[in-house]
């Protein structure tokens, strides 16, 4: 029987002897989040291995043993190697990636779905002016504006337009209860996007007013298909008289890539927003990322 350690082991072996120095920062990013990854599915799989023995009570012991023994997974296999961890750690990167941050797999909790989300707001697509060209046009992603007390929280603003606060509607409220359990965070407004299709995305930009009226610390939950998200340095040191192309593929190979799924957290904090801007991606032929996105951006009033 291939058990996780016959397929993961040889490639985790090979990092124990990866020299840190000779990795770009976007590659050890990757390395942690994909460790990361690793690690959400070793606990998937330990939730699977206690349903299961519960559904297997009073069954024949052997079968018990087989199913439990199928699943067990090596934890130094998921492990990051230290000297790579401490590498990540130097580079003082403000975002992580938490893949599956969020569950929804207990029967009292609501499912985070993208037909949920979209039964309980009303998204608008509204018409902005982009501050690249300053032309209008309609926007591709759907957005609504919620806060913990509509009274106190003001209108999120960006590109000319300026949403209303609505109250949390309970999924939202739900998920901000569960951010605030797992990291003590009380986030008290969110901005909700609704991707419909492939073709909707998020050009590389950063947020609006953060230090001003939002605080630094920032939490994306994803909902629905899997997009790639990606954070690029903001090239502010590179001199004027630099061709544009030399700017952009610069940027391009220092560009920090993921893929985000449902129930995964994007954390942006410190000085996110003026080391990095970042993007939701379109699908580009991509068949798993065509299907509908959502995600819940929590953010917290400056006054928190």
């Amino acid at each position: 029987m291939m058990t996780a350690k016959d397929t993961f082991g040889p490639l985790a072996q090979s990092f124990q002897h990866v020299n840190a120095k000779e990795l770009d920062s976007h590659h050890l990013s990757g390395l942690r989040w994909a460790y990361d990854c690793l690690q959400c599915t070793k606990l998937q799989r330990q939730e699977e291995k206690e349903e299961g023995h519960q559904q297997r009570l009073g069954s024949d012991g052997d079968e018990n043993t087989q199913y439990i023994n199928s699943i067990i997974i090596d934890d130094g296999v998921f492990c990051m190697p230290a000297h790579l961890v401490d590498a990540h750690k130097e580079l003082n990167l403000p975002f992580r990636i938490w893949p599956g941050f969020i569950s929804s797999s207990s029967s009292n909790s609501p499912h985070l779905t993208v037909p949920n989300i979209q039964s309980e707001v009303s998204f608008l697509f509204d018409t902005i002016t982009t501050t690249s060209t300053g032309i209008a046009v309609q926007e591709r992603r759907g957005t609504a504006w919620q806060g913990d007390d509509p009274s106190q929280i003001p209108g999120f603003a960006y590109s000319g337009k300026i949403m209303d606060t609505k109250p949390f509607s309970p999924l939202v409220h739900h998920v901000r209860t569960k951010l605030e359990q797992k990291t003590g965070i009380q986030y008290d407004c969110c901005l909700l996007n609704l991707y419909p299709h492939g073709k909707s995305g998020m050009r590389y930009h950063i947020d609006p007013d953060q230090g001003t009226l939002w605080d630094y610390e920032t939490a994306v939950v994803s909902i629905g298909s899997s997009r790639r998200f990606a954070f690029r340095p903001i090239a502010a040191s590179m001199k004027e008289e630099e061709n544009e192309n030399q700017k952009q593929q610069q940027q391009q190979q220092r560009v920090h890539n993921f893929v985000v799924m449902n129930g995964d957290v994007t954390e942006m904090f410190g000085d996110c927003q003026t080391r990095f801007q970042h993007a939701v991606k379109t699908a580009e032929g991509k068949d798993i990322e065509r299907t509908p996105r959502a995600s819940l951006v929590y953010k917290k009033s400056f006054s928190k």
